[in-house]
C-alpha cells in the first residue's frame, strides 16, 4: 500500500483530472467548430480514449521526470517526497518516467499525424521544462506550452486549424502565470510575481473576449463566467500579496491547478456548450478530494 501512495505522489495523481479535463474540452470543442463549419463531426470515443491515454502518459511522464531531475535539489528541500526519502529508487523512476512519456507519443501515434506530432513536441517540452533552469519568465513559459499543447493535441485528433489553435492561447497564459506564483513556494521571496501574474492572466483574458468579438466565441454564458472568475482571481491574488507566505502560495497554487477544470469548461461555454461545460466541473470533486491526501505540485 505504502508502494501505491509513493508512485501515486510521484505522478502528482491528483493532477490527472485537469489533463483529462483538457483533453475532453478540446475534443468537444473541435467537434463543436467543424459542426458549425458544416462538416459531420461528431465526438469520437476511439479517438478520444487514446488521447487521453496519451496525454496522462505524458503528464504524469514529465511529473515523474520533473523529481528524477530534482532529486538532489529534494535531498535537500524536500527530503520527505519519495525519491528522496528512499521509498521509490531513483533508477526505477528514471525509466517509468521515460516508459510513460515513450507510451504517450506511442499512443499518440493511433491517431492523425498532426497529434503524433504535437505529442512530440509536448514531450520535448516536458524535457526542456524538467532538464532546465525551474525559476523565471522562461521556465514559466515552457509549462505553459506544455498545457497549450496539450490543448492542441486533443483537437487534432479531430482536426486542428489557426481558428481552433487560437482558442487556446487563454490556457497558456493561465498556466504561465499559475507556475509563475508557484515559483515562490519555497521562498516566497519575490512579491512582484504576483503582479505580474495578474497581467499575465489579463493578457489571456483579453485574447478571450477577442475570440468574442471576432466571432470564434458566441456562448454569452462563457464571457459571464469568465467575468466572475477574473473578480475571483483578483481578490485571492490581493489576499496572498498581503499574507504573502510559502504556506499561503502553497495554498493558492494547489487552487490555481485545479482551476484549470472551471477554465476548460468555461471555454466549452463560450464555444456554446453549456450542457457539456458544467457536467465538466464534476472532475473537480476527485480531484480534490484526493488532493487532500496528495500534493499536486
Amino acid at each position: 500500500m505504502i508502494g501505491i501512495r509513493s508512485y501515486a505522489q510521484l505522478m502528482r495523481l491528483p493532477a490527472i483530472f485537469t489533463v483529462c479535463s483538457n483533453i475532453i474540452a478540446a475534443h468537444l470543442v473541435a467537434v463543436g467548430y467543424w459542426a458549425a463549419s458544416g462538416d459531420s463531426a461528431t465526438v469520437q470515443p476511439y479517438t478520444l480514449l487514446s488521447t487521453l491515454l496519451a496525454g496522462i502518459c505524458l503528464y504524469h511522464g514529465g511529473m515523474i521526470l520533473n523529481d528524477c531531475f530534482d532529486f538532489k535539489c529534494d535531498q535537500q528541500e524536500r527530503p520527505e517526497r519519495p525519491l528522496p526519502a528512499g521509498k521509490i529508487k531513483l533508477k526505477t523512476a528514471w525509466l517509468s518516467g521515460w516508459g510513460l512519456l515513450a507510451l504517450g507519443t506511442i499512443f499518440a501515434s493511433f491517431l492523425a499525424i498532426q497529434t503524433f506530432s504535437i505529442a512530440l513536441l509536448l514531450a520535448l517540452t516536458i524535457l526542456a521544462y524538467n532538464s532546465g533552469q525551474r525559476q523565471g519568465w522562461v521556465a514559466a513559459c515552457k509549462m505553459g506550452l506544455c498545457r497549450y499543447f496539450n490543448w492542441l493535441m486533443g483537437m487534432s485528433a479531430i482536426g486542428l486549424n489557426t481558428d481552433l489553435a487560437m482558442l487556446a492561447i487563454p490556457v497558456f497564459f493561465y498556466v504561465t502565470a499559475l507556475t509563475r506564483i508557484s515559483q515562490e513556494e519555497a521562498e516566497a521571496a519575490d512579491r512582484r510575481a504576483l503582479m505580474q501574474a495578474a497581467i499575465v492572466i489579463a493578457i489571456g483574458a483579453l485574447f478571450w473576449f477577442a475570440w468574442f468579438v471576432t466571432g470564434l466565441f458566441s456562448g454569452l454564458p462563457g464571457a459571464l463566467a469568465l467575468l466572475i472568475a477574473l473578480i475571483l482571481l483578483g481578490k485571492r491574488i490581493i489576499r496572498l500579496s498581503s499574507e504573502f507566505t510559502p504556506e499561503s502560495i502553497q495554498a493558492v497554487v494547489g487552487a490555481l491547478v485545479f482551476g484549470i477544470i472551471p477554465m476548460d469548461a468555461m471555454l466549452l461555454l463560450s464555444s456554446g456548450q453549456t450542457l457539456a461545460g458544467l457536467l465538466l466541473l464534476l472532475l473537480l470533486f476527485p480531484g480534490k478530494y484526493l488532493g487532500r491526501f496528495l500534493y499536486v505540485t
